[in-house]
């Protein structure tokens, strides 16, 4: 089974205890309805005004898809650079979003039947018709939910596709891609992969789409939430025979503050301290005024909100890799 529904009691269409023991870091699952009547904690306006953000970590990814051209630019932006851009085939995504936001920030809670030391962060994608960051695998595990609009997934679990990079892109993107799966996420879907399934979406043409994209990739800190981890290390033993020590690797463990382990969708410079960020405040509201004016919000869907966790266990034969998005 690679596709389910969530129920009235299980969002993941099945128990934490069963998905751990059967696709946590082995195999892709798509949840159905996963979070129901959905609704995008951020707009429009403020994750552009986010990514203005001297702070934010924030990436704006373009493609032409004539000559099949990619360019990608890092953050902080400036009203002018989204007055600027073209009229489709165009993604921002912003990083560690969950640390800006309280609303984003509870997404995580649905998480918690993994330690805390695994999640990495939430980002939040906004596309344009067309918009994609290209076919590409993560080093991480990651739990797409669909926002706003709808976007198309392709996956591909081919143990023996190739696995060679494009040369001619800043990107690490796959220079060959094969889908073996094609789906159309609708708001409130999640998809889960595990690290080193080569993916690609695209924001769907007819209702313009975009996820929230919770990622569990290397921990920012050694550890994560020194009050939090006895318990984390508790629910850990609990499991530790379910999922047969997959959440156990000291390499992952010592992760210093900042650390990435190369994932796609995942690289970017290292946080400030906790105590320069007051998640309480807003991102200063001139920045999200100016986007208004620049009219961000009639143009793109907002995308996709990740948790990354970390991935201890040795990523079959996928090459490490420091990239976006």
């Amino acid at each position: 089974m690679i596709e389910t529904s969530a129920t009235a009691t299980q969002f993941l269409g099945m128990s934490t205890t069963a998905f751990l023991r059967d696709y946590w870091q082995q195999k892709p699952l798509l949840v159905r309805n996963a979070f129901a009547g959905f609704a995008s904690p951020l707009g429009a306006d403020d994750l552009g005004g986010l990514a203005c953000e001297e702070y934010a970590l924030s990436r704006l990814i373009t493609h032409d898809p004539a000559l099949d051209r990619w360019n990608l630019r890092s953050g902080p932006f400036a009203e002018t650079d989204f007055a600027a851009l073209p009229a489709s085939h165009w993604t921002l995504l912003v990083q560690d979003v969950d640390k800006w936001d309280a609303d984003v920030a509870a997404l995580l809670g649905h998480f918690d039947f993994l330690p805390s030391w695994r999640v990495d962060d939430v980002m939040v994608s906004y596309a344009e018709d067309g918009g994609s960051v290209g076919a590409h695998v993560d080093q991480y595990d990651v739990f797409l939910i669909q926002g706003l609009g709808r976007r198309r997934w392709q996956i591909s679990t081919d143990a023996e596709a190739p696995m060679a990079f494009r040369e001619d892109v800043e990107l690490k993107l796959l220079r060959e891609f094969k889908p073996t799966h094609d789906w159309l996420l609708e708001p409130g879907d999640m998809l889960y992969l595990p690290p080193g399934v080569a993916h690609h979406g695209v924001a769907d043409a007819i209702d313009q789409g975009g996820l929230h994209h919770l990622g569990q990739g290397a921990a920012r800190g050694q550890g994560g939430d020194g009050e939090r981890q006895p318990q984390d290390r508790a629910r850990l033993a609990e499991h530790q025979q379910v999922v047969g020590g997959r959440f156990d690797d000291p390499r992952q463990l010592g992760a210093g503050p900042g650390h990435n382990d190369g994932g796609q969708e995942g690289d970017g410079p290292a946080l400030p301290p906790r105590g320069q960020i007051d998640p309480r405040h807003p991102p200063d509201q001139g920045a999200r005024a100016q986007l208004r004016r620049g009219g961000l919000a009639h143009r793109a869907g907002i995308g996709c909100c990740t948790p990354r966790v970390n991935s201890p266990r040795p990523m079959r034969t996928t090459p490490a890799r420091a990239e976006v998005p």
